[in-house]
């Protein structure tokens, strides 16, 4: 199914939803990367969201950074991370399901530089992999439609927030997506935040699509 482009925020999400009922496991091309996506696993296609490319189109220089690419789903962004030279790449998802997807199509594209981890935001960490150059959120922003999130939306955003600084190196980047359609109330995390977050938006599908983007001092 093809989302339309000029229709209402309401409209869009209705859509959303009814189009993630009735897809199934198939192929996408995402950021010129082909990946599968299983039928639970959030879907990047460009045909049904905007939270995946314009985040994508927001991204640093990776070259030789360590990244941390949490919420990862498919793996699309873990993988466009090592496509564009990041030196070690840590992928991280609460998910089982979409913990196998990702290893799935990290090996379709025999990757050797990602690493894999279940479990719920920084708790997914090792003891080894604990500072990162960037770090790349694209977390679940309607409450609800996701079986696996034992929490509400608030206290994930809280978490993410309050903790992303204890994880960049200095000088490190983070960057996560978001969307009109979604509850603003709570991001109040932001406000309480160590870290400086400046916000880039644009329009599709008739929502306002965002990426906030800070840089530990």
């Amino acid at each position: 199914m093809r989302i339309p482009e000029n229709i209402s925020q309401e409209t869009y999400c209705q859509l959303w939803l009814a189009a993630n009922q009735q897809r199934f496991t198939n192929s996408y091309t995402v950021a010129n990367i082909p990946i599968i996506v299983y039928q639970q696993v959030f879907c990047p296609s460009t045909e049904l969201t905007h939270s995946t490319s314009f985040l994508l189109s927001k991204l640093p220089d990776l070259s030789e950074k360590v990244v941390l690419d949490i919420g990862t789903g498919s793996g699309i962004l873990a993988l466009y991370s090592a496509f564009q030279g990041a030196k070690k790449v840590i992928a991280s998802d609460l998910d089982p399901v979409a913990i196998a997807n990702c290893k799935e199509n990290i090996a379709r594209h025999q990757l050797d530089n990602i690493s894999v981890y279940q479990g719920y935001l920084f708790e997914a960490l090792s003891t080894n992999n604990k500072l990162f150059d960037v770090i790349i959120a694209n977390l679940p922003i309607l409450e609800g439609g996701w079986d696996y999130l034992m929490t509400n939306i608030k206290k994930l955003y809280d978490d993410f927030l309050n903790q992303v600084c204890f994880y960049l190196t200095h000088n490190g980047q983070c960057y996560f997506s978001f969307a009109s359609f979604g509850n603003h109330q709570v991001l109040t995390a932001l406000d309480s935040s160590p870290l400086t977050w400046h916000m880039h938006q644009t329009h599709r599908f008739g929502c306002c699509w965002q990426v906030f983007e800070a840089t530990k001092a």
